[in-house]
């Protein structure tokens, strides 16, 4: 490792013990995959850094593409880049929001009734 970001991931992926133990031990990769087919695409949103350097993005991205699944790419940006840079967080957050404001109305309304009815007298549901 040279670069700072590759002495994090280096010691926070292969020195720390409890992180190492459980990359080692308990993460594998065929049980981590989550397919296009599973996601329903009015509810996905792919957060791709152009240089993310466990992950490969120009695959990846081609992947989702073809199956239209929205991708926000983020040009420049490596592996989780995004949590330290403003620009980068900003394009993460407003993916989300974007989502938020377009598809989850309807989710957030359901969400407020149940909210009152669960705020709502026990006695006032008995009569």
């Amino acid at each position: 490792p040279l670069r700072p970001g590759q002495l994090m991931i280096h010691f926070f992926a292969s020195t720390e013990l409890y992180i190492l133990h459980t990359m080692r031990r308990h993460f594998w990769w065929w049980e981590q995959i989550l397919w296009a087919e599973e996601c329903p695409s009015t509810r996905t949103r792919v957060v791709l850094g152009s240089k993310d350097q466990l992950v490969p993005v120009d695959a990846v991205r081609a992947y989702l593409a073809h199956k239209r699944v929205p991708v926000t790419w983020l040009d420049g940006c490596r592996h989780a880049q995004f949590l330290a840079h403003r620009t980068y967080f900003r394009a993460a957050v407003h993916t989300c929001a974007d989502l938020y404001e377009t598809v989850l109305p309807a989710t957030r309304q359901a969400f407020a009734v149940a909210a009152a009815a669960a705020d709502a007298p026990a006695d006032a549901a008995a009569r």
